[in-house]
């Protein structure tokens, strides 16, 4: 309950634009594998196989870290849940010349192209066949695309039915 509470608390203060983002300069790898390690028991439970891949060096951004790992969060746990038992999952974070890449890919359940305006609405779920188990309270990809906004970022996904999604943060590097 505590969760749901924080998450509208969250939304009522994007909706009134009354977030102002603490920003200081952060590597978005160590961000990155933070997030992994706290969902950690969520992958595992759910048997699936976990990939990732960042460069050799830190990537550093100018992000408010506990906003931008809401929204990291949010991307990886719909991952898991949205992905049948046993499914692949990979975090991949690339530079490439002014901006910065997190992306979530995973072999789940997938978005049909026509439904894709769709998941960024406030309290919208999708129906699929996970829809029952999964619980949810359709305000997390609301939240996380204004949270990668106020970062002057954007949110991108490529999805198909029952063969998954990717979906794809873009920062930019220097602010």
């Amino acid at each position: 309950q505590l969760y749901i509470i924080n998450e509208m608390l969250h939304v009522a203060k994007v909706d009134a634009g009354r977030i102002t983002l603490a920003r200081k300069k952060c590597d978005i790898i160590k961000l990155v594998k933070n997030v992994v390690d706290e969902l950690d028991g969520d992958i595992k439970a759910s048997g699936h196989k976990l990939k990732t891949h960042y460069p050799k060096k830190p990537v550093i951004l100018n992000i408010d870290e506990h906003m931008l790992r809401m929204a990291i969060e949010n991307l990886l746990s719909n991952a898991i849940k949205y992905t049948p038992t046993g499914g692949k999952i990979e975090i991949t974070v690339t530079t490439k010349g002014n901006r910065a890449r997190v992306s979530i890919a995973d072999n789940g359940v997938g978005i049909a192209a026509d439904d894709i305006p769709k998941i960024y609405k406030l309290f919208t779920r999708l129906d699929n066949n996970l829809t029952e188990t999964v619980s949810g309270t359709g305000v997390g990809l609301y939240l996380t695309k204004h949270l990668v906004e106020l970062h002057h970022g954007r949110i991108h996904v490529e999805s198909e039915p029952d063969k998954g999604s990717i979906f794809t943060i873009s920062l930019p590097h220097r602010r």
